[in-house]
């Protein structure tokens, strides 16, 4: 009877391993952190981390990896159910991004990503690709068929940056001049949408 609670104990140890890792690299950055004490927020051996992973690096990547595919996973379910029409992608666009903003685990690996994509270039390609690649590219289709020049057809990305100057800035400069999610959303609606939509004729 208690082989198979070993076993599934087993199981979920790699994933145990990557979110004390996520835990310990976003507290001190890939070179303070340690094996021995991701070791210990997951409640095993140091030794334990090695029979799943050869290296810190190799730590590092799955963490990223592992972290990719469930963000990925959030961006399928949402481009399934998106609107194809420029302006109402656009608005569903920046609603899903500011949603992000809800999740802190967003935030600390945005900065992780940061601070360490120019030593794991594979991390950031795998969180572009999966989490903001199709999404970008859903954007230069819409606008494509909008028959517009759009802005959103050379830089989809700038959809991103009101959330993404939300997360940094709550970093950067909470309780110096707090931001709220709700408000700083409807701003930049207004901003961004109105650029967007087609202007009656002179």
């Amino acid at each position: 009877m208690t082989a198979r609670p070993r076993a599934r104990r087993k199981a979920e140890r790699p994933s145990e391993i990557l979110e004390a890792a996520f835990e310990e690299f976003a507290e001190k950055g890939f070179v303070a952190a340690r094996l021995e004490d991701v070791a210990r927020r997951a409640g095993v051996t140091k030794g334990t981390i090695y029979v799943y992973f050869p290296t810190k690096e190799a730590v590092f990547l799955a963490m990223s990896e592992a972290f990719s595919q469930e963000m990925g996973a959030r961006l399928a379910v949402f481009l399934a159910e998106a609107p194809r029409e420029e302006a109402a992608l656009a608005e569903a666009a920046l609603d899903y991004f500011y949603g992000l903003t809800a999740d802190p685990r967003v935030g600390r690996m945005l900065l992780l990503l940061i601070a360490e994509g120019g030593r794991f270039p594979e991390a950031a390609d795998a969180n572009f690709q999966r989490c903001l690649g199709p999404l970008l590219t859903r954007l230069q289709e819409a606008s494509d068929a909008s028959g517009s020049a759009a802005p959103l057809r050379a830089f989809p990305e700038l959809l991103c940056a009101p959330a993404l100057l939300l997360l940094v800035w709550r970093r950067a400069f909470g309780g110096r001049r707090e931001a709220e999610p709700q408000p700083h959303l409807e701003a930049a609606k207004r901003l961004i949408l109105d650029g967007i939509r087609p202007r009656p004729e002179a």
